[in-house]
């Protein structure tokens, strides 16, 4: 779909990816693995399992994560190492919010309006044909 002619001609700097609970950890495998897809991406209470941080510093992500999740330092963690890889994150952590709570909350209009303000840079095209690149090489 994204290389149908429609689409592409209008929307593809702008394809987006957001997920919440079990969905977030598929959206973190997703993002990693084809990130020129994605103008950014946004994961809510979802644990970043199987991946690594250096591979998400070419796409603008937020994550929000309740304050009494058990994820909670685990994704703090993470989102500083993406930092510290050259990455931008946003992190919110949802005072007093368990699971269920957080993802409730976690899609406000204020953060929406920031990942659909979000527009596919040229880095994340190159670090994509790289990741492909080495895919291929290894196949």
């Amino acid at each position: 779909m994204i290389d149908s002619k429609p689409f592409a001609m209008f929307f593809k700097d702008r394809v987006y990816i957001c997920s919440v609970s079990m969905g977030s950890w598929a959206s973190w495998i997703i993002v990693q693995e084809h990130p020129e897809l994605f103008a950014a991406a946004f994961i809510a209470s979802g644990a970043p399992k199987g991946v690594s941080a250096k591979r998400f510093a070419g796409i603008p992500l937020y994550v929000t994560v309740g304050s009494r999740e058990r994820t909670a330092d685990l994704l703090a963690d993470f989102t500083s190492e993406i930092k510290d890889a050259g990455g931008t994150v946003e992190l919110d952590i949802l005072s007093g919010c368990g699971h269920p709570e957080a993802c409730g909350k976690a899609f406000t209009v204020q953060r929406l309006k920031w990942l659909f303000s979000q527009k596919k840079s040229s880095n994340a095209r190159t670090l994509g044909k790289r990741l492909v690149e080495k895919q291929s090489e290894r196949n």
